[in-house]
């Protein structure tokens, strides 16, 4: 294998690569990477954490077609010296030299791959088309990957992280007729996120879970389109330069739409700016991750207070309440995040009662045809005493 690309493109490829590939391996074999060279097209494969990365890119010319196996650490770290400059790239029976703009190098590769994991060569081969013959699409989704990186982003705060509950440890994707919607609870908050510029076909859901989030976030550059291909195994997310593959969650999400209480429903609508300050103002008072906030509603006024180990905060803000009094413990943090996962100007909150979830959403956005809203979190209150 011979060629010649930009350092800058060829530092863009190893690192897409790499975004499976866990900082702890049994082997150092399992870091390595495949790098082929087929008709001027340049393939970079990584796998780990049962997820595999292919990205492409273009050669600014070649001389010899081939593959190596190798660990690319040493590579990243030069291309990142000498970025932007043209890179030249010689392999022979496992023997790669590397030349730059400050001189040439060495490194050692494999012709053959390798690895405890019988199955991962195998699974290579799936990248020659976007999805395995034997397996058929239940649904597939269309999508701006800026669109879709950027919800998955907004409502990550909302995922789970404990190891017993699996199935809440990532984002549920559902496919609909009139769009796409991303969901997630930790059991204290859930996040609703729809995304209606997405071209669907068939309907069905699939979760993503947390470590396939980190590496789409890493590997997907968010100026293309996405298509996802949801089959019985695996999901495939493929783009014209990348394909990605990763197994579905074991486990069904819950049925989330069951804990949207029906109301009658009491407000309150709150200037967002004004509360995420509030909030920010009366947590100093904690030295620990809990964040026990009282919060009391008045017509026009609402009054946060906090009590620490030996410190306590009260401030109070303008709000307009539809009850003449109103209590409810919150945890500060995760209402801040729910603040920042809405992103707008007036928060309006809609409660029955102080056990009973509260349901948050932009002020400004009515019910659809369906009576759902575009975005909104459903939290659960905290116990509180007076």
């Amino acid at each position: 294998m011979r060629f010649s690309i930009n350092s800058k493109k060829m530092l863009d490829l190893l690192l897409r690569a790499c975004a499976p590939i866990p900082a702890r391996v049994v082997s150092p074999v399992d870091q390595n990477i495949r790098l082929s060279l087929h008709d001027g097209a340049l393939e970079a494969s990584g796998f780990g954490m049962d997820c595999i990365v292919n990205a492409k890119t273009s050669v600014a010319s070649y001389i010899e077609e081939g593959t190596v196996y190798f660990n690319p650490a040493r590579m990243v770290e030069l291309l990142k010296l000498v970025s932007d400059y043209p890179f030249a790239l010689q392999e022979q029976d496992g023997l790669i030299q590397v030349e730059c703009v400050d001189g040439s190098y060495t490194m050692m590769g494999q012709t053959s791959f390798y690895s405890p994991k019988e199955d991962d060569s195998t699974v290579l081969n799936k990248f020659d088309a976007s999805m395995p013959d034997e397996e058929e699409p239940v649904f597939t989704v269309e999508v701006s990957a800026g669109d879709f990186l950027s919800a998955l982003g907004n409502i990550s705060f909302a995922m789970g992280k404990d190891d017993f509950h699996p199935q809440f440890m990532g984002v549920f994707v559902e496919a609909l007729e009139n769009e796409l919607r991303l969901v997630a609870t930790d059991t204290r908050v859930l996040a609703i996120q729809p995304i209606r510029e997405a071209k669907i076909a068939g309907t069905g859901s699939v979760i993503i879970p947390d470590f396939a989030l980190s590496i789409m976030r890493r590997a997907i550059d968010p100026k293309k389109d996405l298509t996802i291909l949801v089959g019985n195994q695996n999901v495939y997310v493929v783009s014209d330069d990348l394909k990605l593959l990763f197994p579905k969650v074991k486990g069904n999400f819950p049925p989330y739409r069951r804990v949207i209480p029906n109301g009658p429903w009491q407000t309150a609508v709150m200037d967002a700016k004004d509360l995420m300050r509030t909030l920010s103002t009366v947590n100093f008072v904690f030295t620990s991750a809990s964040s026990l906030t009282k919060l009391t509603f008045e017509p026009m006024t609402l009054t946060v207070s906090s009590q620490g180990e030996n410190n306590s905060g009260r401030t109070s803000m303008g709000c307009a309440c539809s009850v003449p009094e109103f209590k409810m413990g919150a945890d500060a943090n995760l209402l801040k995040g729910v603040i920042n996962f809405l992103g707008a100007k007036e928060v309006k909150m809609s409660f029955m009662d102080s056990n009973s979830p509260m349901l948050f959403h932009d002020a400004s956005e009515e019910e659809d045809a369906n009576g759902d809203l575009r975005k909104m979190c459903l939290f659960m209150p905290m116990f509180i005493q007076d």
